[in-house]
């Protein structure tokens, strides 16, 4: 069974040339008045990996025309090709033979190809022009979105690896993220973040096979991320340097003042053979220094407050990566990676007054081994281990108590004050074998994580008043504080199992049906069995495929909420809650009083899961895969908070009088959502690659509590005996989205790259500012209004890059390259200087009802210089 990969969308790197020039196809014409064309591209192991040593026969009408060897990078290319129509035929060590018919046309150039090899020798493998094999794999799905390393380089990102994920988390959908955010796979294995400098990254894939049994999310909530293995036959890297200056932005719409900020941004890679025995290595390094105005916008008692304070970010990332090849197929790779960030003045905009600003660090290092085998004819193995620790710490010792008015503002001194140590060890090991027209892929993993956490937020107190008007008459709602050492640990282990086959039913249906197994030690649910299916069919002359999926994805309950559940339990960390306190005084004479309020897993908690379901028809047009696709996606048992000692509704009593509130976070929230989704990505000519995708969507659920993207939230609902009744637009529902990716080739070595995104507005929840139940919780609802019964307005922003290309010296020689590479940028974010709206006010005592009180950032430039080799 043969995968052929044609990447119509991103332009394989030809520049490394490894096999001689094809001779002519019709001899009886001189070759030199025959329209010509060059036929590039690059091969690929079963895993994906560019593989070297592959031979490459092109073949006519009268026999070979014309051999070559694919390179270190897996590169190819036949320069001088005749139009005609050729037979390819590729072999490898351990892999089967390919056979691809192609017809070159003088009248266009020909893509480049990327064709994957599969395991065995048992038999050869045809590729008819009538059915691409590539194209009903389940992991060759149209909507996928691939990035090179290359095209990343022409789109204008922002923040480094920030900006990368910015952009991928536009392509993939907002419900399907689910509590625990995006997904981000790391060579193979899943990682909190992207870790690595840019220069390390060689490519990122999104929705690749979006029923894999190997992930544990949906395709639709995952990025991949490819790491830079350097070459076996020449060294190669760069350096780049990107400046801005406010001078030369926009003001925010909401800053009454544009305050003097610059950045600055150097980066770097270098990498090579390390000996001429197939080992390479390659170093990135980056270095950030952000500064940009955090935009205060309240009301105090003084009068308006609209203030752009600087805030600043140092981030700093290394990273270094070994490849030992000792055969063809088998690879031993060795990653490790450092990371590390300051920030000042975090916690500062909106309604947050410039006095609640605190500093904030992270620190992170991380080792990471893989390791690839080729055992038989068969047999493919995957290893990895990775061992992480990340410290970080938030804010310092709190010297007073903070007042927040709903809606209005939020002063006094921060109460964030926190630091934590997170140990991660983690094994995965994955097989692949090929029988036939089986595929089979099995394996597992296990995953040990140690966490070491003070926590000393709120000790000064937080008084929390309706309105100006009250907390001028000096009446507040609560006041609450936390009390006690603020010290814990906590350990859990995850485990997870999986198997899948893909079997070719026909040369036209392929199915692949697989089961997954997770597991983890915070929860005593060890049933969760998520079954895959996906099933594709291409009618006629194999232009249209047709695909339906099925699968059932288990979520993981966060870290932080059973670390929560250990530090608030009464005794390491009591939270005391006084409704309708003194002010500026609360105690008086009720110290003693007040009981505890406590933080708790509920019993029983289940693993929440999603089930996702689509249909989709996909065509090519040309250079173009366009795809329309229906998903539906049914979340249950999703994570909540919810007080099960609220006062019960016509008495007021509490269930338990020993606590005052006992907040559990249960698997009790519901979801569902529907999206239509279009896309298209490919080329037009030589000049123009895009990606785009609209989706018309809904999405519905009851979990308040959850965000996509940010966890779990610990907020509660507003009727804590009936969370049911929060069934409502999800906080992430925007009906219409469109986001494109593009780069176009200009004239004179000029290219432009542009990321659109445009978006209708989401919606945000009305509350009257108290607290009309006596709960203690200020999250209180109008009589029969739903949550999230507020809407914003849309959002539309246009980022472009414009950069021009030079020649410039290298200091290494290359293979058919003489010269390096200088690029000059010009790189302009939220180009028509759109005010798009950030954070809406919803509660009805607020000067600002009905308003948002941030915005997006307005129009930045910034001017950055390339080097390459």
């Amino acid at each position: 069974m043969i995968a052929l990969i044609f990447l119509a969308a991103l332009q394989v790197p030809a520049s490394e040339r490894v096999g001689p020039d094809s001779a002519d196809l019709h001899s009886t014409v001189p070759a030199q008045v025959q329209a010509t064309v060059t036929l590039s591209g690059q091969v690929e192991a079963p895993t994906g990996e560019p593989l070297p040593g592959a031979k490459l026969i092109l073949g006519g009408q009268e026999g070979k025309v014309a051999e070559a060897v694919s390179g270190a990078d897996g590169v190819f290319r036949f320069d001088h090709v005749v139009a005609g129509r050729y037979l390819l035929k590729v072999e490898a060590e351990g892999c089967r033979p390919v056979e691809m018919p192609l017809d070159l046309a003088a009248t266009r150039r020909p893509p480049p190809l990327a064709i994957r090899m599969k395991l065995g020798v048992a038999e050869e493998v045809t590729v008819t022009e009538s059915i691409s094999e590539d194209r009903l794999a389940a992991d060759a799905n149209a909507d996928a979105v691939k990035f090179d390393d290359d095209l990343l380089e022409s789109l204008p990102l922002s923040d480094g690896g920030q900006g990368l994920l910015d952009l991928a988390t536009d392509f993939l959908s907002p419900a399907a993220l689910g509590a625990s955010g995006v997904s981000i796979v790391v060579d193979g294995m899943e990682a909190g973040d992207i870790g690595v400098p840019m220069w390390n990254v060689k490519r990122v894939v999104i929705n690749r096979d979006p029923y894999s049994a190997e992930y544990r999310r949906p395709g639709s909530a995952r990025v991949e991320i490819v790491t830079n293995d350097g070459s076996r036959s020449h060294f190669h890297g760069g350096t780049s340097f990107r400046y801005r200056d406010s001078a030369l932005d926009a003001r925010n719409a909401f800053a009454s003042a544009k305050p003097e900020l610059q950045d600055q941004r150097i980066e770097g890679g270098f990498g090579g053979p390390l000996d001429g025995r197939g080992a390479a290595f390659f170093v990135g390094l980056e270095h950030d220094n952000v500064q940009e105005a955090k935009v205060v916008n309240a009301r105090t008692p003084g009068g308006p407050v609209n203030l752009a304070v600087p805030a600043t970010r140092q981030s700093s990332g290394a990273s270094a990566r070994v490849d030992l090849r000792p055969g063809v197929i088998n690879r031993l790779a060795l990653r490790y990676d450092f990371s590390q960030q300051l920030d000042g003045n975090r916690g500062v905009g909106g309604l947050r007054l410039p006095e609640q600003a605190f500093d904030a660090s992270d620190r992170q290092h991380r080792i990471q081994l893989s390791a690839r085998n080729f055992w038989t004819d068969h047999l493919l193995s995957d290893l990895r281990l990775r061992l992480e620790r990340r410290d970080s710490r938030r804010g310092a010792p709190i010297g007073g108590p903070a007042v927040e008015v709903q809606g209005a503002f939020t002063g006094g001194a921060p109460q964030t004050f926190r630091s934590q140590r997170t140990s991660l060890a983690e094994l995965q090991g994955a097989a692949s074998y090929t029988r036939g027209r089986h595929e089979l892929r099995f394996g597992g993993g296990l995953r040990l994580q140690f966490v070491e956490a003070t926590d000393r937020s709120n000790f000064g107190g937080t008084f929390a008043f309706a309105s100006l008007d009250d907390l001028a008459r000096r009446t507040p709602l609560v006041y609450t504080i936390s009390r006690g050492p603020g010290q814990a640990s906590l350990s859990w282990r995850d485990g997870e199992a999986f198997v899948q086959d893909e079997v070719k039913l026909r040369p036209d249906l392929r199915l692949l049906a697989g089961l997954r197994w997770d597991w983890e030690s915070l929860l005593r649910d060890a049933n969760n069995l998520g079954p895959r299916l996906a099933l594709a069919y291409s009618p006629g002359a194999g232009k249209t495929v047709l695909r339906a999926g099925f699968g059932v994805f288990y979520e993981r309950l966060p870290g932080d909420v059973g670390l929560r559940s250990v530090l608030y339990d009464g005794e390491r960390l009591q939270e005391l809650v006084l409704s309708r306190p003194s002010y500026p005084d609360p105690w008086g004479s009720s110290a003693a009083t007040v009981p505890p309020s406590v933080f708790r897993l509920a019993p029983g908690l289940t693993t929440p899961h999603l089930a996702q379901t689509s249909f989709s028809l996909e065509r090519t047009l040309g250079h173009v895969h366009a795809s329309v696709e229906y998903s539906y996606l049914r979340g249950a048992d999703l994570f909540r908070a919810r007080d099960v000692n609220a006062p019960r509704p016509g008495t007021g009593v509490r269930p338990d009088p020993r606590y005052l509130n006992v907040v559990e976070a249960e698997s009790s929230g519901h979801m569902r959502g529907h999206a239509l989704t279009v896309s298209l990505r490919g080329r037009l000519g030589r000049w123009l690659k895009a990606t785009a995708r609209y989706t018309l969507s809904s999405t519905r659920d009851d979990a308040a509590s959850t965000q996509p993207g940010a966890g779990l939230s610990l907020s509660l609902p507003a009727n804590s005996y009936d969370p049911g009744g929060e069934m409502a637009r999800a906080d992430s529902d925007r009906r219409h989205r469109f986001n494109m990716a593009t780069v176009l080739k200009l004239p004179a070595r000029f290219t432009l790259g542009a990321v659109l995104a445009v978006a209708s507005g989401a919606p945000f929840d009305i509350t009257t500012g108290s607290d009309d139940n006596h709960d203690t919780v200020v999250n209180d609802r109008p009589p029969g209004l739903p949550r999230n019964a507020g809407e914003g307005a849309g959002m539309a922003r246009l980022d472009l890059r414009l950069a021009r290309l030079f020649k410039a010296p290298t200091p290494f020689a290359r293979p058919h390259s003489k010269h390096g590479q200088l690029a000059l940028g010009l790189d302009a974010f939220n180009a028509l200087n759109r005010t798009n709206a950030g954070e809406y006010v919803g509660v009805l005592t607020s000067p600002f009802f009905g308003r948002p009180i941030t915005a997006q950032s307005a129009r930045t430039i910034r001017l950055s210089l390339r080097y390459q080799f």
